[in-house]
This record gives structure tokens, C-alpha cells and sequence, in this order.
């Protein structure tokens, strides 16, 4: 992984450039989220969402902050 490589420093901040899929799950895990949603597209172009909250609505909130966050910064 990038981490991997000295000469490569990871940007922590926003950026307009794609990242891997993979290096932007790896630093989530690496900061040890306590909640968490993952939504993308699979291969099919399928709408993939996953959570580690059970309940729907504590889902749900976090998505909306995420928005309001999105919407305002």
C-alpha cells in the first residue's frame, strides 16, 4: 500500500483527485472509527451500503450529518 512506500507521504485533507477505494478504507480502519458506513458501486454498478449499526435510524443520522457536512464545507 502507499503507506508502504517512504517516499510517498499520504495527504490527510480534502483532495479533488480519486483515491483507491482500498487506501481510503485502509486509513478508516487505521483511525478506529467507532461507527461506520460504506457506500459505493460494485462491479455491476449496484449500490453497495453496509454498516456496523444495527438500527436503521443511527445509520440514517449519520448519513445526514455526513450531508449537512458535504452541503456546508
Amino acid at each position: 500500500m502507499y503507506e508502504d512506500d517512504p517516499k510517498i507521504v499520504v495527504f490527510p485533507g480534502f483532495t479533488t483527485v480519486d483515491l483507491p477505494a482500498e487506501q481510503v478504507l485502509q486509513s478508516a480502519i487505521d483511525a478506529k472509527i467507532p461507527e461506520v458506513i460504506v457506500l459505493g458501486w460494485d462491479q455491476e454498478e449496484t449500490i453497495y451500503i453496509a454498516s456496523n449499526k444495527s438500527r436503521r435510524a443511527d445509520a440514517l443520522y449519520l448519513l445526514e450529518v455526513a450531508k449537512k457536512f458535504l452541503l456546508d464545507n
